[in-house]
C-alpha cells in the first residue's frame, strides 16, 4: 500500500500539475480580491460604470476601483450612495464645488451640476483605478457564457482527465 501511495503520489504531483495548480490558485485570489472589495469593512471597492455620465474619463463598462482617504477636493471623482432614488445604487461623478459640509457633484458629460448634495458619510471614496477592458472581461466572466467558457467546461474537461488518469495509474479501465 505504501508503494502504491508513493507511485500515486510522484504521478498526480508532476511539474505541469504543479503549474495547473498554482494557476488555479492565482485566478481564486483574484476572485476573492474582487468580491472582498465588495465587503462593507474593505477600504477600496470595484464597481462597473453603469452609465456614459462621467465619458469620456469614465466610459460605461469601465472597472473602478475606489479607496476611502481622510478629505475630497473639488477635481476629485468619486464614488457615493445617493440620498435620492436613482438608476443606480452608487453614483461616481467628480466634485464640483464644495458648500461647508457637503459636496457639489457633476458628470462630466453632464450639462448640470447633480439635483441632489453629497454628505461626507455617503462618499464611498475617491477613483484609485480604472480600466475599460479589466471591465468588459469582468462582465463577461460573470455572464452564463463566460461562466460556461471558463468555469464549467474547463472544470468537467480537468476532472475527466485527471480522473482517467489516476485510474490508470491505479489500472483500472474503463
Amino acid at each position: 500500500m505504501k508503494k502504491l501511495s508513493k507511485i500515486m503520489f510522484k504521478h498526480l504531483f508532476t511539474k505541469s500539475s504543479l503549474y495547473k495548480y498554482l494557476i488555479g490558485q492565482t485566478l481564486v485570489l483574484i476572485m476573492f480580491v474582487v468580491f472582498v472589495s465588495k465587503s462593507p469593512i474593505a477600504t477600496i471597492k470595484s464597481y462597473i460604470v453603469g452609465s456614459g455620465s462621467m465619458s469620456p474619463v469614465l466610459t460605461t463598462k469601465t472597472l473602478i476601483i475606489v479607496r476611502q482617504k481622510s478629505s475630497y477636493q473639488v477635481g476629485d471623482i468619486i464614488t457615493f450612495v445617493p440620498d435620492i432614488p436613482t438608476d443606480f445604487s452608487t453614483v461616481t461623478h467628480r466634485i464640483h464645488a464644495l458648500g461647508g459640509n457637503v459636496y457639489v457633484t457633476k458628470g462630466d458629460a453632464n450639462l448640470k451640476v447633480d439635483r441632489f448634495l453629497v454628505l461626507p458619510e455617503q462618499i464611498i471614496g475617491s477613483l484609485f483605478f480604472e480600466n475599460l477592458i479589466l471591465g468588459k472581461i469582468y462582465l463577461f466572466l460573470k455572464s452564463n457564457i463566460g461562466l460556461l467558457t471558463f468555469f464549467y467546461l474547463p472544470t468537467t474537461l480537468i476532472t475527466y482527465v485527471e480522473t482517467k488518469r489516476i485510474l490508470k495509474l491505479l489500472d483500472i479501465h474503463i
